[in-house]
């Protein structure tokens, strides 16, 4: 009989599943809503939270996840996020779909490939009573030195 997998016992990162065409795990769930999840184990690195302030600060091509309410499409189809600090930014979509039913407060996940446009690899939805700018306030904390190793994930396996 197989031996029953030890609970200390790494398990493979969903990047790396996907990379070998393995199915996302039992018990993988993308949230009632979401957007594009399929893309997430494609991306390079964790994605990295940060509000509009720090978005401008980024590398082109940095990890991102930010915060916001989606704005209707424009005459030319384009979205733009109203982000969790009052800024707007154009979104690139990289999947089909409908957006119609994202109405309340999202977390866009991506990356930066220009000023002031992410290309948003997935968008997913958060609790309708989410406070942007209580949001706002944990991701500030998050990006504050002292307190910067709390709020990063570990590059230990």
């Amino acid at each position: 009989s197989p031996m029953p997998r030890s609970s200390s016992r790494p398990r493979p990162s969903l990047k790396a599943m996907a990379a070998f065409g393995q199915p996302m795990p039992a018990g993988f769930a993308a949230p009632a809503g979401a957007v594009g999840v399929e893309h997430i184990a494609t991306m390079p690195s964790v994605a990295e939270r940060v509000n509009l302030d720090h978005f401008n600060q980024m590398r082109q091509g940095a990890i991102l996840r930010m915060a916001g309410m989606l704005t209707p499409p424009d005459g030319q189809g384009a979205v733009s996020l109203k982000t969790a600090d009052g800024g707007m930014l154009s979104l690139n979509l990289v999947f089909t779909g409908s957006l119609g039913h994202l109405t309340g407060p999202v977390e866009v996940i991506g990356s930066k490939q220009q000023p002031g446009c992410l290309t948003a690899a997935c968008i997913l939805p958060l609790p309708g009573d989410c406070d942007l700018a209580l949001w706002d306030e944990f991701v500030k904390l998050g990006q504050t030195p002292q307190l910067r190793h709390i709020f990063t994930p570990s590059h230990e396996q």
